[in-house]
C-alpha cells in the first residue's frame, strides 16, 4: 500500500505543481452550473474546469495524509510532498469562494487538509485562514438545519460529503482552540445535518437547501453512491473518534456517543440514547492510570439561556484512579429554546430540544410559551421515526423553520 501512495505522489502530484499556477480562479473562467454528479464544464488555459469548482483543492486532504506517512518512510518524496502542500495552499488561498460560487465539499475538505499541515508546520497564517474560511461557511454556505448550500452563493441542494467536511472540521478547530462555538457546531451538524443525510439503506443522499427560500427539508435524490455513501462511512467512523477527547489532564465528552473507547489508558464502555433523553451510563473496564480523570460535558451554547447553564450544576465527573469496574450513571437535561441565528428567515424560528431541530409535517405556529407545546406534533431531524414508524425519508416535507406567536 505504502508503494502505491509513494507511486501516485511521484506521478500523479508532484508534476502538478506548474499547473496549480494557472489554476482559474477569476469569475469569467468559471461556470454557474451542474448536477449533483459533477462534470467538465470546458476549458481555460490548461485546466479542463469541472462544475464543481474548486475540486482540484480536495486532494489537499489526501496528500497531507500521503505526507504524514512518508514522513518517517521516505524523507526526500517526504520533502517534496510538503514543497507541494505549501504551493498548492498558497494558491487555495487567493481563491475568492463565493465571487467565483466555490463548491462548499471542496472548500471544507482542503482546509481539513490545511489543518493537518498546520499541526505540522504551526504557522498560524494556516490557522487563522482556516477559521476565517470556515465562518464565511457557516454565514454564506450553512443551511437552517446545518447542512450545506452545494456551492456557495447557490442554494440549490445539499450534500452529505461537505456536511461531514463541516463537522469533523468543527471538531479539529475545537481541539485545537478549545472555543466552545465549535463544540456547539459539532452537535448542531451531527444531529440536524449528518444523521438528517443518512438513509433508511445505510448511505447518505441530498435534501433541499432549508433557510433561503423553503422552510422544510425534503429529500432531492435518494442516495448519492457514487460520492457522498463513502464519505457517510468516514463520518460515522468520525462520531466515534471525537466524541471523547484529551485536553491537558482532562477528557472532554464533546458529545455522548455508545461505544467502547481507550482514553488516558481508561477503557470505559458509554451507553446512551442521547439526545432522545439525557441518559448516559459509562462502565469502567480498565484503569492503569496512575492519576484521577475528569470527564466534563460541554453544554451547547449558542442556543441555550444562560440561565439554563447555571442551574446545570453536574458538568463533569471524577474516574478515581487504580478503580476498575465500576459504573458511572448520569442524565443530562434536555432543554427546550425557540432559537433564532444566521440560518434562518428573519420572521422565522427553530425549535430546538438539546442540539436537536425539531420538525412538523405542517406549517404550525409555534407558541411563544414552550409550556404550551404539544410535543407529538414535532419529530427530530436525526431521527424521523421518533415518535412514530416510518421512513425517515418518505416523501414529506418536514418543515423547520415556523412562524412564533
Amino acid at each position: 500500500m505504502l508503494e502505491t501512495i509513494k507511486g501516485i505522489v511521484k506521478n500523479l502530484f508532484l508534476p502538478l505543481r506548474k499547473n496549480y499556477e494557472t489554476y482559474p480562479i477569476l469569475p469569467e473562467q468559471r461556470v454557474y452550473e451542474g448536477q449533483e454528479s459533477g462534470s467538465v464544464a470546458g476549458c481555460v488555459k490548461n485546466w479542463y474546469i469541472s462544475t464543481d469548482t474548486g475540486c482540484a483543492f480536495i486532494p489537499l486532504d489526501g496528500l497531507s495524509d500521503a505526507y504524514d506517512l512518508l514522513i518517517d518512510a521516505d524523507e526526500e518524496l517526504a520533502r517534496e510532498t510538503r514543497y507541494m502542500l505549501g504551493f498548492m495552499m498558497d494558491k487555495f488561498m487567493t481563491i475568492p469562494f463565493t465571487e467565483i460560487c466555490v463548491q462548499t465539499h471542496a472548500t471544507l475538505t482542503g482546509l481539513r487538509g490545511m489543518m493537518r499541515m498546520f499541526k505540522h508546520t504551526r504557522n498560524h497564517v494556516y490557522l487563522s485562514f482556516v477559521k476565517d474560511t470556515f465562518d464565511l461557511y457557516i454565514n454564506e454556505g450553512m443551511t437552517a438545519n446545518f447542512a450545506n448550500y452545494n456551492w456557495f452563493g447557490r442554494p440549490e441542494w445539499t450534500e452529505p460529503c461537505a456536511i461531514i467536511d463541516s463537522f469533523m472540521l468543527a471538531c479539529q478547530l475545537y481541539q485545537e482552540t478549545a472555543e466552545q462555538r465549535y463544540a456547539d457546531y459539532a452537535n448542531y451538524i451531527l444531529y440536524n445535518g449528518i444523521y438528517r443525510s443518512q438513509r433508511d439503506n445505510g448511505g447518505f443522499g441530498t435534501d433541499n437547501c432549508a433557510g433561503p427560500v423553503d422552510d422544510y427539508v425534503i429529500p432531492t435524490n435518494y442516495e448519492a453512491y457514487w460520492c457522498c455513501t463513502m464519505r457517510g462511512g468516514e463520518g460515522l467512523f468520525a462520531v466515534s473518534q471525537h466524541s471523547l477527547l484529551e485536553r491537558e489532564k482532562d477528557i472532554v465528552m464533546l458529545y455522548p456517543a455508545s461505544g467502547i473507547y481507550k482514553v488516558k489508558d481508561i477503557t470505559m464502555h458509554i451507553r446512551t440514547d442521547y439526545p432522545k433523553s439525557g441518559n448516559v451510563s459509562i462502565t469502567i473496564l480498565e484503569n492503569n492510570s496512575d492519576k484521577n480523570a475528569t470527564i466534563e460535558f460541554l453544554m451547547f451554547r449558542t442556543y441555550v439561556d444562560v440561565k439554563f447553564l447555571h442551574n446545570f450544576k453536574q458538568r463533569k465527573v471524577v474516574i478515581t484512579k487504580d478503580k476498575n469496574v465500576y459504573h458511572i450513571d448520569f442524565k443530562l437535561p434536555i432543554y427546550y429554546k425557540l432559537a433564532e441565528g444566521k440560518h434562518n428567515k428573519k420572521d422565522k424560528k427553530l425549535f430546538m430540544r438539546g442540539p436537536a431541530i425539531m420538525g412538523s409535517l405542517s406549517p404550525i405556529t409555534v407558541p411563544r410559551d414552550l409550556g404550551d407545546i404539544v410535543m407529538e406534533e414535532f419529530i427530530p431531524l436525526y431521527d424521523t421515526s421518533f415518535t412514530k414508524p416510518r421512513n425517515r425519508v418518505e416523501k414529506e416535507k418536514i418543515y423547520i423553520l415556523y412562524d412564533g406567536q
